[in-house]
C-alpha cells in the first residue's frame, strides 16, 4: 500500500484553451507512515501535546485533547489558549511567561494552570513549553506538553496535612512530656 500526492495542472495552448493536464505524483508513504506512528505514540501517553501560533491559537493538538478536555482535536485547533483555562486568580501569571518565552525565545520553566473540561469541570495540569523558530530564526509559536496531575496534587495536599497533624501531635506530646517533667520535680521537691 502506497500513499500518493496528487499535483494536477492544466495544459495550455498558445491561445490559452485548455488542451489537457499535467498530473505528477509523489510518493508520500514514509510521511504517512510515520505521522500514524506519532499518532500512536501520542495517544498511548498521558500527556497532551500542542503547538500553537505567537497569537496563542493551536495549530495542533494531539489526540488525547479528548481524554483529558472533552474535546476532539479538530474542535481546538485555531482556537485560543485561554479557551481551555478557567478564570482562576492562580492561572494570572501565564499570559507574562508565554510572553517572556516568545520574546526572549528560551523555554521556560514548567508552570501549573487551572483548566476546564468540555463539560466546565476543573483539573490542575502542568505545562511545558519551548518557543519555536521559522528557518530565518523568528519565533513562529511554541510547542509543548499538559498533564493532568490534580491526583498528584491532591495526594501531595493530604501527605501535607498528615505531616502537619504529626508536627502538631509532636509539639502536644512534647509540651506535655516537658510538664511532666516538671510536674516531677515538682513532686519531688514537695516531698523533700
Amino acid at each position: 500500500l502506497h500513499f500518493v500526492s496528487w499535483n494536477v495542472n492544466p495544459l495550455m495552448d498558445e491561445s490559452n484553451k485548455p488542451m489537457g493536464v499535467i498530473i505528477s505524483g509523489h510518493d508520500i508513504t514514509d510521511i504517512k507512515q510515520a505521522q500514524e506512528k506519532l499518532d500512536i505514540i501520542f495517544s498511548h501517553t498521558n500527556e497532551v501535546y500542542f503547538m500553537h501560533d505567537i497569537k496563542l491559537r493551536f495549530t495542533y493538538i494531539s489526540p488525547n485533547s479528548e481524554k483529558m478536555f472533552g474535546f476532539m482535536p479538530s474542535n481546538i485547533v485555531k482556537s485560543s489558549w485561554q479557551t481551555l483555562l478557567t478564570k482562576s486568580k492562580s492561572n494570572l501569571f501565564w499570559k507574562n511567561l508565554k510572553n517572556n518565552a516568545l520574546n526572549k525565545g528560551e523555554r521556560q520553566e514548567t508552570y501549573t494552570l487551572e483548566m476546564k473540561h468540555k463539560d466546565g469541570s476543573k483539573f490542575i495540569a502542568k505545562v511545558v513549553e519551548s518557543p519555536v523558530k521559522d528557518m530565518q530564526g523568528n519565533i513562529s509559536g511554541m510547542v509543548g506538553a499538559i498533564r493532568d496531575v490534580t491526583a498528584q496534587q491532591k495526594a501531595e495536599e493530604e501527605l501535607q496535612d498528615k505531616i502537619d497533624m504529626l508536627e502538631k501531635f509532636k509539639k502536644f506530646s512534647v509540651g506535655r512530656e516537658l510538664k511532666m517533667i516538671e510536674l516531677k520535680k515538682k513532686i519531688e521537691r514537695y516531698e523533700e
